[in-house]
């Protein structure tokens, strides 16, 4: 089953836009990952697992940086086969996650 992953460091984990109209409607017929920096723990919900790296809430900088960061590591170890990105600041670690595999597909809303 192809894997997709949608990246967020900044969305709250059950945004409308991103949880219930994309994750949740994609679920039915692919693996879908959400991962947040929202500091409530993993979970599956809607048959979306939800990934949280931890929370954000120490300002911009923080989350520019160390969870943009957290972010990544854990799309590298997820390894999926789409990654939607979903914040701006998550664009510059987008090459890197391309170089780890052989066939990536990017998408940025």
């Amino acid at each position: 089953m192809i894997k997709i992953a949608h990246l967020t460091s900044a969305h709250p984990r059950y945004d409308p836009r991103i949880f219930l109209k994309m994750c949740s409607s994609l679920s039915k017929d692919y693996d879908i990952f959400l991962v947040v920096a929202y500091g409530l723990g993993s979970e599956v919900k809607n048959n979306v697992n939800i990934v949280d790296v931890g929370v954000n809430t120490l300002g911009r900088l923080y989350r520019m940086t160390k969870t943009v960061r957290a972010v990544f590591l854990k799309a590298v170890e997820l390894d999926a086969d789409i990654y939607h990105l979903h914040d701006p600041e998550l664009m510059p670690i987008w090459p890197t996650v391309n170089h780890q595999r052989e066939t990536c597909y990017f998408r940025y809303a």
